[in-house]
């Protein structure tokens, strides 16, 4: 957008170069048209310049963008990682979790859990519910802790995202562990 609007405005200084000089002196017609193809050129040449120096800029600040947020992600999947390595003594529980849809609430992306315990004992969950973007790709891991889910029935929790994400974002279940 702002690369379209410096072409722009470089291309209408240009152009009103070119109609001032092409105005500015009709009493000497000697060289005037090669002048003005000259300044004309300088300022295309100028503007193609501009361009390619607000390019340049904006592809450094994706890239550097792209940088941070994969590295927010990849220290959340370390941080989830530790989290669940911590919990002793449990079974995988990926079968019993459903997640929802993806939604909005405030500047983070957010999704309901359900476990649904179908043991005949009491059980905790504890879930790591990625957030990847319309590619797959990894934004953000959260963990969430279900608790004391009684045996047949089922719990609910809602799971946030660690920071803001952007465009559209889906989820899906990391590993469950039943306790």
């Amino acid at each position: 957008m702002k690369i379209t609007r410096a072409l722009g405005a470089l291309a209408a200084t240009a152009a009103l170069l070119l109609t001032a000089t092409a105005c500015s002196d009709d009493s000497d017609p000697s060289g005037s048209v090669s002048d003005i193809t000259k300044e004309a050129n300088d300022a295309a040449s100028s503007a193609r310049e501009k361009a390619g120096e607000v390019a340049s800029a904006a592809s450094e600040k994706a890239v550097d963008a792209a940088s941070q947020a994969s590295d927010a992600a990849a220290r959340a999947q370390a941080s989830a990682s530790a989290k669940v390595a911590e919990v002793k003594g449990a079974v995988s529980g990926k079968d019993d979790i459903e997640l929802g849809d993806v939604t909005t609430s405030g500047q983070r992306s957010s999704v309901e859990l359900t476990a649904d315990n179908s043991t005949d004992e009491q059980a905790s969950y504890t879930v790591t519910v990625n957030f990847r973007d319309q590619d797959d790709k990894l934004l953000d891991v959260t963990v969430v802790d279900v608790k004391d889910v009684a045996p047949g029935k089922s719990k609910s929790a809602t799971v946030r995202s660690n920071r803001e994400l952007s465009g559209e974002v889906k989820a899906d279940v990391g590993q469950a562990l039943r306790r």
